[in-house]
């Protein structure tokens, strides 16, 4: 509405509108990640199906603090795992961060890869009004429609 605004009052003809994107770091531990095999041994057990202590001792910090945690219930943990399994499907990467399970692997400048967002903005270059603002999942800009 605002950009509507602006137009119909010749605030703005929208000449030169600049697009940039940038990676911006979460604040969530590179280590606090889980991959598909903790992911679908807790999702087992949490189903019933018999794990072995083997398994079980196996898991990293963010598995265990899953399978500890008596502050939600095995329905929520359930629900969790099952939300990271997906992002495991839709983004095909080796893990996924537990507390914030939508953000990604990416490069930043320096070339390290870090936990992120991607986050696309268009600026009306005359005016500086801001014409959008995305935050996309896509690590890089090619595949951004």
């Amino acid at each position: 509405m605002t950009l509507k605004k602006a137009s119909d009052e010749k605030l703005t003809e929208f000449n030169h509108v600049a697009i940039d994107g940038t990676i911006k770091k979460v604040y969530n531990s590179k280590h606090n990640v889980i991959n598909k095999k903790e992911t679908q041994i807790l999702i087992k057990y949490f189903n019933g199906t018999s794990i072995t202590e083997e398994e079980l001792n196996k898991l990293h910090k963010p598995g265990i603090l899953i399978l500890e945690n008596e502050n939600i219930s095995i329905d929520e943990k359930l629900e969790l795992l099952y939300d990271i399994e997906t992002q495991f499907t839709l983004t095909g990467q080796n893990t996924i961060p537990v507390n914030d399970i939508e953000a990604r692997w990416m490069k930043t400048k320096k070339n390290n890869k870090e936990i992120s967002y991607n986050i696309q903005t268009a600026v009306d270059y005359d005016t500086k009004l801001i014409c959008g603002l995305n935050v996309v999942q896509e690590p890089t800009d090619q595949f951004i429609n």
